[in-house]
């Protein structure tokens, strides 16, 4: 597609094309003129120099062929044939004036005729001493020189000629080159001003047309389309025609999608004005409901005002204790008897001061555990100056996320003192009691053995028979209460050795079997063909193993009591499962505490005839030896599981 600029470019080139030509002839010309004129003048120039060098060499030599002096004869005479050269190279040229070489000769004819004369005036001189006819080359002379300063002057008025004549051609050149060019320049200027009316109306008429329609869509009109002469261009106007013929056409679909929406729009305004109306009502209800929330809201403010002095006071009133820290231990809630239970004159502001005023104890540690793990960490026994304190550290969680932790401060000097105390008078207590009852059990034996003959009364019989068996149960009970108390003060010595626990296994079901002689109960040991040695004290393992089967048999009626071991996890493994009447889910978690006996009825002892320390003391036996003791499983009316484990020795 070539286009309206294109168009105008190219027009516009050749138009300065025509005129630069114009132009560059015209200069042309002028130079060649001025140049021959120029060149005419220099030689006008140069003839004038040698009428001058040449008048100037004849009368010297004329003067010296008067006086007879031809010293300087050679001198001048080269001089005039110099000059003579200078002519030749002037005038001797084809494209030089007819006029001015027949000058030219008559000018040399005659310096020839006095270089002549002046030899032969010479020649006579050296042979005679003075010029023999002197008057007739005298004259002769004279007359030559006339005819040199005539034919001189004749060359100069030809040359002066030729300068008028150069003269004329210029100015007739000129006066007609000049108009040539004005007419030009003005027939440019107007063909310019035709071709820029003809391509406007090329322009400015379609765009009149476009515009017309462009005012005709915007009064209302929307079924015109863009003339096909227009669409029919291959230059910018069609492009724009085409885009304009687009514009209508898109615009007589919106305006058609806008009369629709026009139609949907007044639906919806009179759905707008039903919603309105409905929105003004629920506005009034919202304006109510508001005034009941408002009203609401202050009472539940009083309230929550209310629910928090109560809760200030009731933190205030507690008797440990009492600190809240958000996640980087800055302290936002703390009690009064926070420093009562730290000795401190003033609450501490952060966790950080706090765990300062802690020797042995580090505060920070727990309370980053206890955020980390999400968990509550309790710390016992924490000996803090010439007290012991117990430690509650609780997170605070909002959904997923942890914004704090709780600390709970309690002093526990008093318990301490009083458990220390009650340990120290079962220990007392115990030693005292088993004196006399071991002399009540030897004296009820050394009876039965041997007075039994003597003693015929059958009840008499019975009571010294409860007598000794009441005696040993005493003693029994003695002894675990001497045994826990020596372990929870650390006075009991363990001897670590290295054995195999299936001996220690077997010698204990020897002693055991003699328990279920009279019962329907068979108690047998899975032997394991190999298994490492273990690294603990025989006796307590013993000890440990003879608990649980006692307690088995003790829940076993009937059935089978099944022993057994395993290695792993550089651990061994010992399991005593029974047959028994099983354990109850909410009893489980009483198991291994003090005075809980395994039983179904905790509170039953009669019926076990137990005290409850002998779990107890195996979990601390286990533990001291570094293993660990646990109920596997169990179920009511099928039997228990329990194990405990040992190190294998390396």
């Amino acid at each position: 597609m070539q286009s309206i600029r294109t168009k105008i470019t190219a027009a516009f080139l050749l138009i300065a094309a025509g005129g630069f030509v114009t132009i560059a002839a015209v200069a042309a010309i002028n130079i060649s003129l001025v140049g021959k004129y120029q060149a005419i003048n220099q030689n006008i120039i140069t003839e004038k120099a040698l009428r001058d060098n040449i008048w100037n060499l004849v009368e010297d030599i004329y003067s010296a062929f008067k006086s007879n002096d031809y010293s300087e004869y050679d001198a001048q005479l080269a001089e005039i044939k110099k000059e003579e050269a200078v002519l030749d190279e002037a005038y001797a040229l084809p494209s030089a004036d007819e006029t001015a070489k027949l000058d030219y000769r008559s000018v040399k004819n005659a310096l020839g005729t006095i270089v002549a004369l002046t030899e032969n005036a010479k020649s006579n001189f050296a042979a005679q001493g003075a010029s023999a006819d002197i008057s007739n080359i005298f004259s002769q002379a004279s007359n030559d020189f006339d005819f040199v300063k005539q034919d001189m002057t004749d060359l100069i008025f030809a040359e002066t000629a030729v300068i008028a004549r150069t003269t004329q051609d210029i100015n007739r050149i000129q006066s007609v080159i000049t108009p040539a060019v004005l007419a030009f320049l003005a027939c440019s200027a107007l063909f310019l001003i035709f071709f820029a009316y003809t391509f406007a109306r090329r322009i400015t008429d379609p765009i009149r047309k476009l515009s017309d329609i462009a005012r005709r869509i915007t009064s209302g009109e929307s079924s015109l389309e863009v003339s096909a002469d227009l669409l029919g261009r291959t230059d910018e106007i069609g492009s724009l025609s085409a885009s304009f013929n687009a514009l209508i056409a898109a615009l007589r679909d919106k305006i058609a999608n806008l009369e629709t929406s026009g139609q949907e729009l007044h639906a919806a305004n009179e759905n707008l004005e039903n919603s309105k109306r409905a929105i003004v009502n629920l506005l009034e209800d919202v304006e109510r409901e508001k005034s009941k929330v408002e009203e609401t809201v202050a009472i539940r403010t009083e309230e929550l005002s209310d629910e928090k002095s109560r809760l200030l006071a009731s933190i205030n009133s507690l008797s440990i204790g009492y600190i809240m820290a958000d996640v980087n231990g800055a302290i936002i809630l703390s009690n009064s008897a926070v420093r009562t239970v730290l000795d401190v004159k003033e609450n501490p502001h952060a966790i950080s001061e706090m765990a300062k005023l802690f020797d042995k104890f580090d505060l920070e540690k727990s309370c980053r555990e206890c955020l980390e793990s999400n968990k509550t960490i309790t710390v016992k026994d924490i000996e803090y100056r010439t007290k012991f304190l117990r430690i509650f550290c609780a997170p605070v969680s909002n959904k997923d996320r942890t914004i704090g932790h709780v600390l709970l401060i309690e002093d526990t000097t008093e318990a301490k003192i009083l458990e220390r105390s009650k340990d120290e008078f079962f220990a007392v207590a115990s030693h005292e009691l088993r004196t006399p009852l071991t002399a009540i059990r030897g004296n009820t034996e050394l009876i039965m053995s041997m007075y039994a003959d003597k003693v015929q009364d059958t009840d008499v019989r019975e009571m010294i028979s409860d007598i000794d068996t009441a005696s040993v149960r005493l003693i029994g009970i003695v002894n675990d209460f001497l045994q826990v108390s020596r372990l929870e003060q650390g006075n009991i010595m363990f001897t670590k050795t290295t054995f195999d626990v299936r001996d220690a296994i077997g010698k204990v079901l020897d002693s055991a079997k003699l328990l279920v002689a009279a019962e329907p109960v068979d108690i047998v040991f899975d032997r394991p063909a190999s298994l490492p040695a273990v690294s603990a004290d025989r006796e307590k393992t013993e000890q440990i193993l003879f608990n649980l089967i006692g307690n088995a048999v003790k829940f076993t009626k009937q059935g089978r009591i099944a022993v057994s071991a395993s290695a792993g996890g550089g651990l061994v493994t010992v399991r005593v499962t029974d047959t028994g009447s099983g354990i109850a889910p909410a009893s489980v978690s009483l198991l291994f505490r003090k005075f809980q006996p395994a039983g179904e009825q905790a509170l039953a002892r009669d019926v076990s005839k137990s005290t409850g320390l002998g779990l107890y003391i195996s979990k601390m036996l286990v533990e001291r030896m570094g293993g660990t003791i646990g109920l596997e499983k169990s179920e009511i009316g099928i039997g228990s599981t329990f194990f405990f484990t040992l190190p294998a020795a390396s």
